[in-house]
């Protein structure tokens, strides 16, 4: 990363009296304190979109976000050379605790609130688009189909082919039940629903987008945030949570149960949430990468992913069981 041009700075009206460039921003240190400038990857629109959300949120009293600074022109960036930088307060603080049961139900209340607050919204989603279930399966249908025609030609096996074909047949019908309970439970109808209502989703709740501040859950980078049904980030952090935590884990109703407190759930959405926790995600990703790659040679960390996908599956399927009939 090249060293910060001045003309982010004047566009920002700030003065440092130092910068420290890190990995993929810098901290600026004036006499107003620190502030962190990041190259953001995102059109001028997204961040537009992205600063309309978190000043929603802060205006509803959730303001554990990290807010964009205006520029002196009052765009939420400055663009220079092509490139658009935003300034927010700097997080230095602990990554969200996703392995402690306590800690991970206070930021399961936390994105509760969140999605309280953006169910409804007065921005506009028409022009951006409602992904459709029947797309995403027919791609995993084509992509499962395809391995499963290249497995059967291949004459010499890897390792990883015979732990894949081994292991292909169980997981395509893994992936068909959740369409199956996901179609049943009417998601395509919440999905339009939630982004007629301008609904919103953070999706990318991981532990580092999720930073421990003053006794408060942080929901930070909302690079990823859209249009959407709040069940999806609850799916994801729910998986994020069985992987982290070891030993005795948070039955999966108490989550729930934790959530639904801040934001109801009704059947309907339960039933949708268990079927997105059916969807073997890890897997179909292992499985569209390596379509796309078609490797002679196949990396270790390739053979440890699928691994690690396959010994977690009965355990976690085991584990969400009680959502089977708690949305009937």
């Amino acid at each position: 990363m090249e060293e910060l041009n001045t003309e982010v700075l004047r566009g920002f009206g700030i003065r440092p009296r130092k910068i420290f460039k890190e990995k993929n921003y810098y901290i600026c240190l004036s006499a107003e304190g620190a502030k962190q400038i990041y190259m953001n990857r995102c059109s001028t629109e997204q961040v537009e979109f992205q600063h309309y959300v978190k000043e929603l949120l802060a205006s509803c009293g959730f303001e554990y976000t990290d807010r964009y600074y205006l520029s002196l022109t009052g765009e939420p960036y400055v663009c220079c050379g092509g490139d658009v930088f935003t300034m927010t307060d700097p997080f230095n603080s602990p990554d969200g605790d996703f392995s402690d049961a306590e800690n991970f139900l206070e930021i399961v209340s936390s994105v509760a609130g969140f999605h309280f607050i953006l169910k409804e919204t007065d921005f506009d989603s028409s022009a951006c688009g409602v992904k459709r279930l029947n797309d995403s399966y027919q791609n995993d249908s084509n992509n499962l189909f395809r391995l499963k025609k290249m497995l059967t030609g291949k004459n010499r096996l890897s390792d990883f082919d015979v732990l894949l074909r081994k292991n292909l047949d169980s997981f395509s019908e893994l992936t068909n039940k959740s369409y199956i309970l996901l179609d049943k439970a009417e998601y395509n109808v919440s999905l339009r629903r939630a982004a007629g209502r301008g609904g919103i989703c953070h999706n990318a709740l991981k532990e580092e987008n999720i930073k421990y501040v003053n006794e408060n859950h942080c929901i930070i980078n909302f690079s990823e945030c859209g249009f959407g049904y709040y069940c999806d980030d609850l799916a994801y952090i729910i998986k994020r949570y069985y992987a982290a935590a070891d030993g005795r884990k948070l039955p999966v109703t108490d989550i729930t149960e934790a959530y639904r407190a801040v934001n109801p759930l009704t059947e309907q959405d339960i039933s949708a949430l268990y079927a997105l926790l059916l969807y073997p995600d890890k897997f179909l990703k292992i499985v569209s990468q390596y379509n796309l790659k078609k490797r002679s040679w196949v990396p270790g960390t390739y053979i440890a992913r699928l691994n690690s996908a396959i010994e977690a599956r009965e355990g976690f399927l085991k584990y969400i069981e009680p959502l089977a009939t708690a949305g009937q």
